[in-house]
C-alpha cells in the first residue's frame, strides 16, 4: 500500500508509546491477556496465539519492568488489551492485511493531527483507545473508521484509520488527501459494545491510581 504524507507511521509516534514502564495499575502477561479477552465459546490457546502474533508484529504495544532485559517477559495494560479487542474485531470482518492492521494499531495509540485530531475535551496524554474505553463507560459512542481511497490515474491507494468520537461525525476524509484520490470503501466498526467489557477493570484501575 503506497503512502502519502497524511499517513501516521510508527516513526511519528513518541518513543514512550512503544517502550513504556510497568504502570502502578494492573498489568497482564500474554497468557493473562488471553484469559481476559477470551469469550465463552473460544479456546484460550487460540486467543493466546492470536494475541502473541499481533504483539510480535508490534500491533499491540508492550510494557517492560525498569530492569528488563531482552529475554524478560512483556506485560500489557488494560488499554493494550482494548487494542487487541479492536484488532480482533477487524480480523472478524475478514480483514488481515498487514498494512491495515498496522494502521488500526496506530489509530488506537495516537491521534492524527490532520485527519483525526484529539477532541478538545480529551486530555493531552490520553490515547484514542483509552478515550474510547472511558467514553463507552459514560455512554458515548466510539467507532473505528477505515476509509479507503484510490488515485485512479496512478492506482495509488491510501487508507485513513481513526478511532473517533462517533457522536461528532468526521465527514468526508478525502479533503485531507491530494487531488485525484476518490473514495473506494468506508467501513465503520462500532467499538462501544466491545469496550464495555473493560469498564469494571478500567474503573478499578482508575480508582487505584488515585491512591
Amino acid at each position: 500500500m503506497s503512502e502519502v504524507d497524511i499517513s501516521l507511521k510508527n516513526e511519528d509516534l513518541r518513543p514512550d508509546i512503544f517502550y513504556r514502564s510497568l504502570s502502578h495499575v494492573e498489568n497482564y502477561t500474554s497468557q493473562e491477556s488471553a484469559l481476559f479477552l477470551k469469550r465463552p465459546e473460544e479456546n484460550v490457546q487460540d486467543v493466546h496465539n492470536r494475541f502473541k502474533n499481533l504483539a510480535q508484529r508490534g500491533y499491540i504495544h508492550r510494557r517492560f519492568a525498569p530492569d528488563a532485559t531482552k529475554t524478560s517477559p512483556a506485560y500489557y495494560g488494560i488499554d493494550d488489551l482494548a487494542v487487541a479487542e479492536t484488532l480482533f474485531s477487524v480480523i472478524d470482518t475478514g480483514i488481515r492485511e498487514s498494512a491495515i492492521m498496522e494502521a488500526v494499531s496506530l489509530a488506537c495509540y495516537a491521534w492524527n493531527e490532520t485527519s483525526n485530531p484529539r477532541p478538545g475535551f480529551i486530555p493531552e496524554n490520553v490515547s484514542p483507545i483509552l478515550a474510547a474505553m472511558v467514553g463507552a463507560d459514560r455512554g458515548e459512542s466510539w467507532a473505528l473508521r477505515l476509509a479507503f481511497f484510490v488515485d485512479e490515474q496512478t492506482n495509488q491507494r491510501q487508507l485513513l484509520a481513526a478511532v473517533h468520537f462517533a457522536d461528532a461525525p468526521q465527514g468526508d476524509l478525502s479533503r485531507f488527501l491530494p487531488p485525484g484520490f476518490l473514495p473506494r470503501a468506508d467501513i465503520t466498526i462500532n467499538l462501544t459494545l466491545a469496550l464495555l467489557r473493560f469498564a469494571p477493570t478500567l474503573r478499578a484501575a482508575r480508582e487505584r491510581s488515585r491512591h
